[in-house]
């Protein structure tokens, strides 16, 4: 475990044999060179558990800022779950912000504990039932999903296109954060530090975004901003580390018309058939 230099730290949670040197290298790398501290662990077990779960959870506590990058492999390891289980507890006791990347894993399946994670958690100790309360948290937590390839370092480039600025300021009393998605059809204009007024959402857009996004639901959506009517968007910066379920269960109800836009695969998503529902 890495000594953290000051309180104002982000904690990234991986397992470092799915990923050592490509995606989170770089967030890695990146987050430092703008002056961010951040502790990195890779999900070595300590020989003392005790003893590694107690500077773990210091470790946590300490940090502002927890992001667990959720790969395939990562229920196999129980130092990541236990991680993982530290990181949603200190969500729930104390406002933690937590960020998690979704990476190259199906958040359905993890939310419902089905295919490569359930398949790594068959028992049905106190234990696992724990690890298995924190999968289900932070699969309702809006996040950041990347399907990548084995690739990593030249995949890198195609996410920074559509997403991804961390600006991560320390005062005397608080930490700003500002994360952004910056879509290559789309216009958000954030003020760094103060954030724009927002018009009261009256229409609700419910796409599958790999079918439609950056041709239909983007005119769409553009076409009805620019006329004056309010869209729910689901990449507004605001909803980084909230229940997404309950977020996007709170827009429809406010919204005076939902807008589905049913294409080819939009059924073969469980997530807009619920959005229907």
């Amino acid at each position: 475990m890495e000594a953290l230099p000051t309180r104002y730290n982000v904690f990234l949670s991986f397992r470092g044999a799915d990923d050592r040197t490509g995606f989170v290298y770089h967030l890695y790398k990146r987050l430092l060179d703008s002056g961010v501290h951040v502790s990195r662990n890779d999900c070595a077990l300590p020989v003392h558990k005790e003893k590694g779960t107690e500077q773990l959870v210091w470790a946590i506590s300490r940090c502002k800022i927890a992001i667990p990058i959720i790969s395939r492999g990562y229920a196999s390891s129980t130092w990541c779950l236990e991680e993982l289980a530290a990181i949603m507890d200190c969500r729930r006791r104390d406002d933690k912000l937590v960020f998690p990347v979704f990476y190259n894993v199906d958040v359905v399946d993890l939310g419902r504990r089905r295919g490569d994670f359930d398949d790594e958690m068959k028992c049905s100790s106190e234990e696992v039932l724990k690890w298995q309360e924190a999968l289900t948290s932070v699969a309702r937590i809006r996040g950041w999903i990347s399907q990548s390839t084995a690739d990593g370092i030249r995949y890198l480039p195609v996410l920074f296109q559509p997403i991804f600025g961390i600006f991560v300021v320390a005062t005397s009393y608080h930490l700003i954060v500002s994360l952004w998605f910056v879509s290559l059809n789309r216009s958000l204009s954030f003020v760094f530090g103060e954030e724009k007024k927002r018009t009261k959402c009256q229409v609700f857009l419910a796409f599958r975004g790999p079918d439609t996004r950056y041709n239909l639901a983007d005119y769409l959506y553009v076409s009805l901003m620019a006329s004056g009517i309010g869209v729910f968007n689901h990449d507004d910066p605001t909803l980084i580390g909230k229940d997404f379920s309950n977020e996007i269960s709170n827009a429809i109800n406010r919204c005076e018309i939902s807008i589905p836009i049913l294409s080819s695969n939009y059924f073969s998503s469980p997530w807009c058939l619920e959005e229907l529902a």
